[in-house]
């Protein structure tokens, strides 16, 4: 029990320092300062173990890669550890690099001085099931993973922000896609706290999604589980990982419906490694605890 709070105390204390739209991986956004990126490597650095790739072998590198289709653009993150250890992360370095493409069209990764954060890249795409391939490459050799992402659906209601509270039982929302489809959900936004302070949940937290029975495409979230996540999340929301325990009073939140699949990674990767890929909704939602 010890080791396995000890390894969330330092997975929530370096997320204060590299969170970005993505979970895990190495590097910052563009728009964050030099000065914090080189206070934040120099944190993570101390929190995890930090490695360069070219000093590995290829079976030794586990890659996690995700591909979102949303707002008619598709988004990629890529994250590199070592084999099992979820402590360790790796940067692409040396004469390594990463390539990608979507529906054939080339997608180049941004730049990603500091470990913590993931190699991102983006590109226009409406189309209705992209493709995506994304390669890990070594000299003259291209270790290629694929997805074909699910096919892209659509929120039919609501079509404006919703209001809903903690008593509210459910959030309901109608999609354009049957009810024996598997549909995940998770939040993000800012929440304000009963003691006046507030935070923001920067790193998409996960809540479950359940059809709504004896209807054709309806879906809902327990307020009672989005209640649950933000406290959580506003727990652990705070500088030098102090907690505060004070509880959620309002939040304004996005709140994404996904659909994903399996694709197919390079077997030359370490045996834990995977590709995903997912279709994407979102709708906005005040929620206030306190009714």
């Amino acid at each position: 029990m010890g080791s396995s709070n000890q390894k969330k105390r330092i997975i929530g204390a370096l997320s204060l320092v590299t969170s970005t739209v993505f979970l895990g991986g190495c590097g910052l956004g563009a728009e964050a300062e030099e000065q914090g990126r080189e206070i934040g490597s120099a944190i993570a650095c101390a929190l995890v173990n930090c490695t360069n790739s070219d000093t590995m072998i290829v079976s030794d590198i586990t890659a996690s890669y995700f591909v979102t289709q949303k707002n008619g653009q598709v988004s990629i993150g890529a994250f590199f550890g070592q084999t099992a250890n979820v402590l360790t992360t790796v940067a692409i370095t040396g004469g390594d690099a990463l390539s990608a493409a979507v529906d054939n069209q080339p997608v180049t990764f941004q730049a990603t001085p500091t470990f913590g954060s993931p190699y991102t890249a983006r590109v226009a795409d409406a189309s209705l099931q992209p493709v995506a391939s994304i390669n890990f490459v070594r000299g003259v050799t291209s270790y290629t993973s694929t997805v074909t992402l699910p096919p892209s659906f659509s929120m039919l209601s609501p079509t404006r922000v919703v209001n809903v509270g903690k008593s509210t039982g459910n959030l309901v929302v109608q999609l354009s896609i049957p009810t024996t489809t598997n549909v995940q959900g998770t939040i993000n936004g800012s929440c304000n706290r009963a003691d006046g302070s507030n935070f923001v949940i920067s790193d998409p937290i996960p809540v479950s999604v359940t059809p709504v029975p004896n209807t054709n495409n309806n879906f809902a979230m327990a307020t009672a589980d989005i209640d649950s996540q933000v406290n959580y999340a506003g727990q652990t929301a705070n500088a030098q990982g102090v907690s505060n325990k004070s509880p959620v009073t309002t939040c304004a939140l996005q709140v994404d419906w996904q659909t994903q699949v399996s694709g197919v990674v390079s077997p030359s990767f370490y045996k834990a490694s995977r590709i995903l890929g997912i279709q994407s909704v979102e709708n906005q939602v005040n929620y206030d605890a306190r009714i």
